[in-house]
């Protein structure tokens, strides 16, 4: 069954690879969406996807990268746009303050 997540993850997500490693993820699991860096210092993803594939996600995202830690993920459900594409991608540069 295909779900529509909203994800805020909180720790030490910024300049340490991390939007790259989830992008690769979310492609390897056919999920949709985006990430970004939010101005308060999280990461906030959109995912689209089949459950279990979104719950392998979330776990890929707690393992992140050698220089990550994520501390917190809060997840949040919600009715996509009918402009989500069929891709997941990184909005923004890195050293780029996005606002939610």
């Amino acid at each position: 069954m295909k779900k529509s997540l909203k994800l805020l993850v909180s720790g030490k997500v910024r300049d340490v690879g991390l939007r790259e490693h989830i992008q690769k993820e979310a492609e390897r699991l056919g999920i949709v969406g985006s990430v970004q860096h939010s101005a308060n210092g999280t990461l906030l993803i959109v995912a689209i996807g089949e459950a279990d594939n979104l719950e392998l996600l979330i776990d890929a995202i707690y393992d992140g990268t050698k220089k990550s830690a994520v501390e917190n993920i809060e997840i949040e459900s919600f009715q996509p746009h009918a402009s989500m594409r069929g891709i997941f991608r990184i909005i923004g540069e890195e050293n780029e303050e996005i606002a939610e």
